[in-house]
């Protein structure tokens, strides 16, 4: 049984675009709570790197990996790297977004397919590579972070993002 200061003794999670913002807060608290954590970015390895660091100088577990998201064979390489090094992937949050302010008759297919290709793929190819893990140790848990623009009615010049 998991003590009330570490929630998440035992357990381990991927947390996607953890190197800075949301994402690194995420990665963070999930460390604290005794998860031992996957930290994820795509362009800044020094950002992931500094998270990590965090992390271990502080006497947790993390692992840092660099892989783009919106590749479902990066996902999946990524998600058994976890497993691999961690033993088990119970926890993932899918946390990437791109917000791109452009108005309707203005965002091309290229826009549109970039925007889904970075907000929504993710989260389906994080979660398609995850349950299996989780289906084995009968736990785990999947996060995926959307904006206010889903929730909010006067959005305008974000139609792909609210997609």
């Amino acid at each position: 049984m998991p003590s009330l200061n570490l929630p998440f003794a035992g357990r381990s999670a991927i947390v996607t675009g953890s190197g800075r913002n949301i994402g690194r807060s995420i990665a963070l608290s999930l460390a604290r709570g005794g998860a031992a954590v996957v930290v994820n970015g795509h362009r800044d390895a020094a950002a992931v790197d500094a998270v990590v660091r965090e992390i271990t100088d502080a006497g947790g577990r993390a692992i840092g990996v660099m892989a783009d998201v919106s590749s479902h064979e990066a996902v999946a390489a990524m998600v058994q790297r976890a497993a691999q090094e961690f033993g088990s992937l119970d926890i993932a949050v899918s946390n990437v977004a791109m917000r791109k302010m452009q108005p309707f008759l203005e965002i091309t297919p290229e826009d549109w397919n970039a925007v889904l290709g970075t907000n929504l793929s993710p989260a389906f190819y994080l979660a398609r590579y995850a349950i299996p893990h989780m289906r084995r140790r009968r736990w785990g848990r999947i996060i995926h972070i959307s904006g206010f623009d889903g929730f909010w009615g006067p959005v305008t010049q974000r139609a792909h993002n609210v997609a």
